[in-house]
């Protein structure tokens, strides 16, 4: 998070908000949101027409937070931990450089291939702070990482990936 948002005035910000409806269960289902609050895509700028709605690269982070909003109001019997990181990704002196090595928060070395493709290094810095702070049962990561899943499954499916077959048609049924 903190390569992809040090070109900004604004400061990277990881929030993460945690609903106990089953005291009695130390188990948590983790909602983790990407937040990019404005994608200008960095060194590797986007044309004038791709930067227009750039400003909506926040909706995983915002759908998360209203899903735990929504569980709180319903009072719903589980335990929810909600990780949302939050970034602009701006240019200047200070931006991270296509071609640099970066270090994730779990220690992995990155290599940047484009700095437009920030999305993935603020996700995998939420979701091993997740993992490493909370017992999660389910982990649903939600983000706008739209190019690559709109062309190969047009806009009107999500794409889905996971490792648990049950969960993953439990939650296609409910979508």
């Amino acid at each position: 998070m903190h390569a992809v948002g040090r070109a900004s005035i604004n400061a990277p910000i990881f929030i993460n908000l945690t609903y106990n409806g089953n005291p009695d269960s130390q188990e948590y289902v983790a909602f983790v949101g990407k937040g990019v609050v404005f994608d200008a895509g960095g060194l590797d700028i986007k044309t004038a027409v791709g930067m227009k709605e750039m400003y909506l690269d926040k909706h995983g982070a915002c759908s998360v937070f209203s899903a735990l909003k929504t569980i709180a109001e319903e009072k719903l019997k589980i335990n929810l931990t909600v990780s949302m990181g939050f970034v602009e990704n701006f240019l200047n002196e200070n931006s991270y450089r296509p071609s640099d090595i970066i270090t994730s928060r779990k220690g992995l070395t990155v290599m940047i291939g484009n700095t437009d493709a920030e999305g993935r290094l603020v996700l995998a810095d939420c979701m091993n702070w997740t993992q490493e702070t909370y017992k999660v049962t389910n982990m649903i990561e939600l983000s706008t990482l739209t190019g690559a899943i709109k062309f190969a499954l047009g806009a009107r499916h999500a794409g889905m990936f996971g490792n648990d077959k049950n969960f993953n048609n439990d939650l296609r049924i409910a979508g």
